[in-house]
């Protein structure tokens, strides 16, 4: 059941802005472009999020081995900080799919091929979305925890890296016409908050528990 919200005028619909910003955003096209967006898109499928979990294993493992080879001690920090990344990835999945579902479920906001016309979608997205989950974005989500998740071991100066990451890919979640700006902005405004308090919460337990200083 579709649920009204009052006010959606304004929060949702940016008195005709967000409809706007879509057709401008979608009615972008190109051979490089919309292969850029389809990768930018698939990157933030939580149904890669193994593949992301196993590059990461081998990149935290590799990192290890290179620092205690090279003496450079604070080996077991570092592993620390990476096994906290872990659990943030763990923990925060779980989050993130819960307000997600939730929200998509009461919201039941069409998506923008239902709700307009002459909508741009790629025929590999055909059949495997629901039609009435715009809201929030799943893949805004993802890109939001993985960004949240791997900010500390990120190299200091490159914190753009993991902006222009969840930028690009809410970008292509508009660009190929799953959602609207309002969908994937509300995504990182919701889960930002939230991913920050749970991983200063998890944090504390894994001080205070196991003195994993993460």
């Amino acid at each position: 059941m579709t649920i009204t919200i009052p006010g959606k005028e304004f929060w949702y619909d940016w008195g005709g802005l967000n409809v706007w910003l879509f057709r401008h955003i979608n009615g972008v096209h190109g051979s490089l472009y919309d292969t850029v967006m389809v990768i930018l898109t698939r990157m933030a499928d939580y149904h890669n999020l193994p593949f992301w979990f196993a590059g990461l294993f081998c990149l935290a493992l590799l990192s290890l081995i290179i620092r205690s080879a090279r003496k450079q001690g604070g080996t077991k920090s570092r592993a620390a900080i990476w096994f906290g990344v872990f659990a943030m990835l763990v923990v925060g999945f779980g989050l993130d799919a819960v307000v997600v579902k939730t929200a998509k479920s009461y919201f039941a906001y069409p998506r923008p091929y239902i709700a307009l016309e002459n909508v741009h979608v790629p025929d590999y997205q055909a059949g495997k979305v629901d039609d009435h989950h715009s809201f929030p974005s799943g893949h805004a989500a993802v890109a939001t925890l993985l960004a949240v998740s791997l900010w500390p071991v990120i190299p200091d100066g490159f914190g753009w890296v993991a902006i222009l990451f969840v930028a690009g890919a809410a970008w292509s979640r508009v660009a190929l016409g799953m959602h609207f700006p309002a969908d994937v902005l509300g995504s990182i405004v919701i889960m930002t908050p939230l991913l920050l308090l749970l991983r200063m919460i998890l944090y504390s337990l894994l001080l205070n528990v196991f003195k994993l200083r993460c």
